[in-house]
């Protein structure tokens, strides 16, 4: 694996996970790369070292998805 990808890794998993919406990222950027890059592919979720109840984090998730999508389609 090349440095960028070592040091990309390692930035991400620095930062606790939280569910998607509760962080900092920008998010809507990053989709907006992707567009703008023509990628098309799926984009999972990763819920790996969440702590709490994990329906609770499902469903914050899934509203902030819905949220940014709403959000990308309107730019």
């Amino acid at each position: 694996q090349d440095f960028f990808y070592q040091r990309l890794v390692g930035f991400f998993f620095q930062q606790p996970a939280v569910p998607l919406g509760s962080g900092s990222f920008d998010m809507l950027h990053l989709l907006k790369l992707f567009e703008k890059v023509g990628f098309c592919g799926p984009i999972g979720l990763q819920c790996y070292g969440l702590t709490g109840d994990a329906r609770d984090h499902l469903t914050q998730s899934m509203s902030a998805w819905r949220i940014l999508s709403t959000q990308q389609d309107s730019r």
